[in-house]
């Protein structure tokens, strides 16, 4: 018969009977980072790989946009290695969605060093033997809304570190349970990652295919027209957040997938671009389902549905100009006017016909990894509290 759990009343709730309760500063020691300056940072290249700010996301975990940093002015202190934990001690926005997020750094394939530098914007956390590092790291993500409590100043957020971590309170399950709730949580993460993998890889897949086709085969009997003899770009509609009703259908921007709402403008397979704010390669979206493109994108408006993955990788790689003066901005008319070799209807169903496939199962991807992040959003705060055992 299974042994139910037996629970005691500590300062932070129930939690098993054989966790304990430890101030975070007697599991952990941290060490904020150092200011550089301008001419020692680099988004190209460096000495070493600078973890700044912008390295953390909202939520928790590491943005794989690396700068780099070259300096005469470094210190042992403030080294990091691959998945070492650090966090966000600044925030801008004033909002608590950044303050005290972890993130286990990473390093770019190509790079070849063991150390990288983080900055003052930037603590590093180093754990004790009494903790393991990676149960430390989602107690962190599942706790950050306790750390935004004691941020400091007015203008800029700044977390006051040695208030912080001497009055917040971590359970501490036994070591060997701590290693089973880091390992199910992080290989939910890695199979996110993994899927986001795949998903460049068949990008990727598809771009080669759609040069090898349409660039470096190209046929001479191809006529040259206008873009809009092939689609068309259609604004999309104002649709504040506060007027969103959460819902199965994607919301996209700019910027790309923004939320969700309970009704669609758009069938779905259908592109997206970015109209203001962000435009270019770098902004085209691709929606398997139907959807909800807002004001700041246009979508794509087309006869015949198979002309969409044509349409889609073809966006990809054109040059699009910026008409705005201090946000960018797409013409319409400017995209309509360019004059492109269209294939004949035969080779551009043959192209769809090779990555329709491609696409589906990027969204399918897309799919699995929104259900894994729900589950490890459920899990989190149960096996963080001991309402779930990992044995």
């Amino acid at each position: 018969m299974k042994q139910k759990t037996k629970f005691k009343q500590t300062e932070i709730g129930k939690i098993p009977e054989d966790w304990e309760v430890e101030a975070l500063n007697q599991v952990a020691d941290f060490t904020r980072g150092f200011s550089y300056s301008g001419s020692e940072k680099s988004k190209i290249s460096g000495e070493y790989v600078f973890v700044t700010l912008n390295s953390v996301k909202e939520g928790g975990g590491f943005k794989k946009e690396f700068s780099y940093l070259t300096s005469n002015r470094l210190k042992e202190r403030y080294f990091v290695i691959e998945k070492d934990i650090v966090i966000a001690n600044t925030e801008q926005t004033k909002t608590g969605t950044l303050l005290g997020c972890p993130a286990l750094v990473e390093f770019p394939p190509e790079y070849k060093k063991t150390k990288g530098v983080f900055s003052h914007h930037i603590t590093k956390v180093m754990a004790t033997t009494n903790i393991v590092k990676n149960y430390l790291y989602y107690y962190l993500i599942y706790n950050q809304k306790n750390a935004v409590i004691y941020h400091t100043g007015s203008v800029i957020w700044a977390l006051d570190v040695d208030n912080w971590s001497k009055n917040e309170l971590i359970a501490i399950p036994p070591i060997h349970e701590q290693k089973n709730i880091a390992k199910m949580l992080s290989d939910l993460d890695a199979k996110i990652e993994l899927n986001k993998k795949i998903n460049q890889i068949l990008e990727s897949i598809g771009q080669i295919l759609f040069k090898k086709w349409f660039v470096d085969e190209r046929k001479k009997e191809w006529e040259e027209k206008p873009i809009e003899n092939l689609f068309k770009l259609e604004y999309g509609w104002h649709l504040p957040e506060w007027d969103r009703k959460h819902g199965e259908y994607p919301v996209f921007g700019s910027g790309g997938l923004t939320g969700t709402h309970d009704e669609f403008f758009v069938e779905g397979p259908g592109i997206i671009i970015g109209r203001a704010g962000k435009i270019g390669p770098n902004s085209v979206y691709y929606s398997h389902v139907n959807f909800c493109p807002i004001e700041t994108t246009f979508y794509v408006k087309t006869e015949n549905k198979k002309n969409i993955p044509f349409i889609y990788f073809l966006l990809k790689n054109l040059d699009v100009v910026n008409t705005g003066s201090s946000v960018p901005n797409l013409s319409r008319r400017d995209v309509h006017n360019l004059i492109i070799s269209i294939p004949d209807k035969e080779e551009i169903e043959k192209f769809y016909e090779v990555t329709y496939k491609l696409l589906e199962t990027i969204h399918k991807n897309n799919q699995q990894n929104k259900k894994l992040s729900q589950i490890r959003d459920t899990l989190l705060p149960k096996l963080m509290n001991g309402e779930i055992r990992v044995k």
